[in-house]
């Protein structure tokens, strides 16, 4: 046998690696490893001629483009427009049967992906073609669908806004939070489920499928936590809105009462914004590499290295420059900082529920020093993101198998760890 693997310090082979071998005392080799593997077959004929035979394969990773961590479950969609999920929702991982997988399942509706958020039970995807789906819990109408039931695949979600017009337009941003869900499509703004608390930015208290919140045609991109969203709109992408529960001033104002509609927060008015994250109360947003967060800060999640104690305005998080991307997940959050370096804090970061320390301002994650990080994505009590242009690492609880390792382990993981999947 002859191979030559991508990753040589962790490739085995048997005694018998690389020299010829009686065909009945053969060793069998797991060709677990990425790489090229060769076999030469060598046999002899009744008349004592001789003659060989070459056999070779491939076996290579699949590589990562984006990635979304929920509450017990994460999805990917790997470079080639695939979708997969592991994890853990009772209602549906989004492949028939199937409510729990250690390691990553392919997720298919005939379509190719470009993009998936996943909240705390359902998951939300766009296809290339523009399309929406949803699938998992519906209890509340978060997949946007007209009845209560969960589903396990995804179904397809429509806007009913009637004329032609609206056949050419798709969905370009979605964000799936607790118990509602909220969408850009043609550049206007939707949002369907639980709007108790103002989430849904009209003054419904429940919607069935996506309402219309804004119809200005200028809408970015969109974020929701656990009850409250944000979105950024304007031609040159500035300007940020919140809206829903401001228990904590995740939303932004003194009164800390519920807002029901998109409200401004002035200090983005007109500002290039890098990007908004609203986390389960709190919210982070990057405005000229600057990062500014508000709301709770009961584990140090804001990242502004004081007292933990809830801001009702914007406060920006030391280091002070130099921010490319936020995520802000359940009780913590991950940047990722010029040149491609990965920064968290606030809970349990590492993901060790013995120490589960709070961690009130950013702290570098990779002990090796290395910048290689491409996309970050923090879920509840765990991490994803895609270094190395197209490899996927996750860490920390790991009780619901939500880091795809295809262990049956399920031990919380302190350090950012590499998620292997072979192409089919």
């Amino acid at each position: 046998v002859s191979a030559e693997f991508s990753d040589p310090d962790e490739a085995q082979a048997g005694e018998s690696y690389g020299e010829w071998v009686a065909c009945g005392e053969s060793t069998t080799v797991e060709t677990q490893w990425s790489g090229a593997y060769t076999v030469w077959v060598r046999a002899t004929d009744r008349t004592g001629e001789k003659d060989e035979k070459r056999f070779v394969w491939q076996k290579s990773y699949v590589g990562w483009e984006s990635v979304s961590a929920g509450e017990r479950q994460t999805c990917a969609i790997d470079v080639a427009s695939g979708l997969w999920c592991w994890g853990t929702n009772s209602d549906g991982l989004g492949v028939a049967g199937m409510t729990a997988s250690k390691k990553a399942v392919r997720v298919s509706a005939g379509e190719q992906w470009k993009s998936v958020s996943v909240g705390a039970s359902h998951v939300c995807a766009i296809a290339k073609a523009g399309g929406l789906w949803c699938w998992g819990n519906n209890d509340d109408h978060q997949l946007g669908v007209s009845d209560e039931i969960k589903h396990e695949v995804p179904v397809s979600v429509v806007v009913n806004t009637g004329g032609t017009e609206q056949l050419r337009k798709s969905w370009t941003s979605v964000s799936a939070g607790k118990t509602h869900t909220c969408g850009v499509y043609g550049g206007d703004l939707y949002c369907w489920g639980m709007g108790t608390r103002g989430q849904l930015g009209v003054s419904a208290v429940m919607a069935e499928k996506p309402v219309l919140v804004n119809s200005s045609g200028s809408w970015t991109g969109v974020t929701v936590g656990a009850e409250h969203s944000c979105g950024v709109q304007g031609g040159m992408g500035s300007g940020v809105w919140c809206w829903g529960s401001n228990e904590f001033g995740q939303v932004v104002g003194q009164n800390r009462a519920n807002v029901s509609s998109p409200r401004e927060i002035a200090m983005f008015r007109q500002e290039v914004v890098g990007g908004v994250s609203a986390g389960s109360l709190y919210t982070c947003s990057i405005r000229e590499y600057e990062l500014f967060c508000w709301g709770q800060n009961a584990h140090g999640q804001l990242g502004i290295g004081l007292e933990f104690v809830d801001r009702d305005s914007p406060v920006k998080v030391v280091p002070e420059e130099g921010f490319l991307q936020i995520s802000s997940g359940g009780r913590h959050a991950c940047a990722i900082k010029s040149p491609k370096e990965l920064w968290c804090w606030g809970k349990g970061i590492d993901g060790n529920s013995a120490a589960d320390a709070d961690v009130k301002k950013p702290t570098r994650m990779d002990a090796s020093g290395a910048a290689d990080w491409v996309s970050i994505s923090a879920g509840a009590n765990h991490t994803c993101g895609i270094r190395n242009e197209s490899e996927l690492w996750c860490w920390g609880q790991n009780n619901s198998a939500q880091l795809g390792l295809d262990r049956d382990d399920k031990s919380a993981v302190a350090v950012p760890t590499r998620l292997r999947v072979h192409r089919d």
